[in-house]
């Protein structure tokens, strides 16, 4: 098993400083890989991580983590609420069981085999910002894609609520031009 983190999860995210930990033959070839190419990570943000960890300790650290999965948990359960009252009907989704990003797919978008690249310029309009799931794919980011990753750890409450209003007015939208569109093809 071979696994990647960060602390830009759990601590900031611009503090992209993180580790490896695997087998021992595979962290020592990777780690002289890596020199070549990044030469080494940041030190500012390592000392930051370092002396933040030192003063924390274990306890506090957990303390830190804990209190993050709360506000997650608390946050996703507000976005998930809003999609019941707001999404039914207009999309698929799942409500996570840890992390901070829903997947959600537009059945406009499914219906027709579109890329959910087609709604980001109106939902931008609207103020609201998603990441097409093509991105994400192992294809590529070329790789069409009905899917959006929608993020719930940063934005306030009342931020998220707006939003996946604003959402569903576009997705609204986006329903009744399909439905238009499947008309006047078939006449």
């Amino acid at each position: 098993v071979i696994r990647l983190d960060t602390v830009s999860k759990f601590i900031a995210p611009g503090l992209r400083t993180g580790w490896l930990t695997g087998p021992k033959p595979f962290v020592r070839h990777f780690s002289k890989l890596s020199n070549l190419s990044t030469h080494c990570g940041s030190a500012i943000s390592q000392s930051m991580v370092l002396s933040l960890l030192q003063q924390w300790g274990e306890e506090g650290l957990q303390a830190h983590i804990e209190k993050l999965q709360r506000m997650y948990q608390t946050r996703r359960n507000i976005v998930a609420d809003a999609f019941d009252q707001h999404l039914k009907g207009l999309a698929d989704w799942r409500v996570p069981d840890a992390g901070m990003f829903f997947w959600l797919r537009p059945k406009s978008l499914e219906a027709e085999k579109k890329d959910s690249r087609s709604l980001i310029p109106i939902l931008l309009k609207h103020n609201v910002l998603v990441v097409p799931g093509g991105i994400f794919k192992a294809e590529g980011s070329d790789a069409p894609s009905p899917w959006l990753r929608l993020a719930f750890s940063y934005a306030t409450d009342d931020d998220l609520k707006k939003g996946v209003e604003k959402l569903a007015l576009v997705l609204k939208e986006s329903a009744v031009a399909s439905e238009e569109k499947e008309k006047a093809s078939s006449s």
